[in-house]
């Protein structure tokens, strides 16, 4: 910047402190540098217009700072615009990428499932055949149906047919298909599944810019890391254990800045807190998660709580008192259209004499 100002510049000077405002967020400069710095490069957008660096630098702050700063709808309401914006001059490249990561944030955030479905679809459509972009929003696209449809056996064979596609080729697709697969495994009950997703990905989700699906990988990691422990002996629980402990100690850290975090966290201090053996401090746990993912609008995360809730009871022979928190969690995922899993809760709750 300090070149730009002496010298003049290549790139515009807003698109640069989008960018470095980027660095300083990932290298921990703190929300309230990263915010300033975010308000200088729009401000410089506006004053130094460029049809097309303009939009760019939008999409840096409203797309990949802003998530981690505020609700992430709030941060996205601007997406649509920037697309558009992008479109009329012809940048076709961020033209869709804006979209891509629009329609995907609003997925891990809790948007409708038929909604963020209809959407990966109609961009695979609008893609070029044989297009990175395309193949991307179709498998995103396959992985989200699942919520809503699809026996056990569709289920693993989709699976299986994702993880050799991303074998062949581990591009920068990789991480936020991977983690549509935590998201839908989680919800289907098959952790195990779902932390080898995440195994499989491993370090290489960090090795990019962190955009905030980092954040929503971490704690469905965390959420299958808990289950499992609960089922394992030995090293396997200490490992999971360890998973545990990570997850929620980044979730902390990223708490401190953003506000769709706390749920997370709190989702996975309950998790570790019914591990050892404070079930009455998990259940308050557990409820105060539900209550603030609701207050974020992530409503499946409001689901898994109550779900979680309702198993931990189980678990204590508290049938009535699980059989409500079953009820709270199917009339979730019937809301958010993941309707399977909403009827698979009913029938539990059922037989329960609930």
């Amino acid at each position: 910047m300090r070149r730009n100002l002496s010298r003049g510049y290549l790139v515009a000077p807003g698109y640069t402190l989008a960018g470095y405002a980027l660095s300083v967020l990932m290298f921990g400069g703190g929300a309230s540098r990263v915010r300033q710095l975010a308000d200088q490069a729009l401000a410089c957008a506006q004053r130094v217009p460029d049809p097309i660096m303009g939009p760019r630098t939008e999409f840096i702050v409203h797309a990949l700072l802003e998530p981690w700063l505020l609700r992430r709808r709030h941060a996205l309401a601007p997406m649509e615009r920037i697309t558009r914006l992008a479109r009329e001059v012809g940048d076709r490249e961020f033209t869709h990428y804006s979209q891509f990561l629009d329609i995907f944030y609003r997925a891990l955030a809790g948007v409708a499932v038929s909604e963020g479905s209809r959407r990966m679809r109609e961009l695979a459509d609008s893609a070029r055949p044989g297009s990175l972009l395309r193949i991307e929003a179709s498998a995103g696209e396959q992985v989200c149906r699942l919520l809503d449809e699809g026996s056990e056996a569709d289920l693993e064979r989709a699976l299986g047919e994702s993880d050799a596609r991303l074998l062949l080729d581990r591009g920068n697709g990789e991480a936020y298909i991977r983690t549509l697969w935590l998201l839908v495994l989680c919800v289907r009950g098959r952790h195990d599944l779902a932390f080898a997703q995440s195994e499989a990905l491993g370090e290489r989700l960090f090795r990019v810019v962190p955009f905030v699906h980092v954040a929503d990988h971490t704690f469905y990691r965390g959420l299958a890391a808990a289950v499992l422990t609960t089922r394992s002996r030995g090293w396997a629980r200490r490992r999971y254990a360890h998973a545990l402990a990570r997850s929620l100690h980044m979730l902390r850290r990223w708490e401190r800045d953003g506000p769709d975090f706390a749920h997370m966290a709190l989702l996975l201090q309950a998790e570790r807190r019914r591990l050892r053996g404070d079930t009455s401090h998990a259940r308050s746990l557990y409820e105060q998660s539900a209550q603030r993912a609701q207050h974020q609008e992530f409503v499946h995360h409001a689901a898994f709580a109550h779900e979680r809730r309702g198993r931990m009871l189980l678990d204590l022979r508290r049938e009535t008192e699980a059989a409500a928190a079953l009820k709270d969690a199917s009339a979730l995922y019937r809301d958010w259209g993941a309707l399977p899993k909403a009827e698979e809760l009913v029938r539990e709750r059922r037989r329960l004499g609930g």
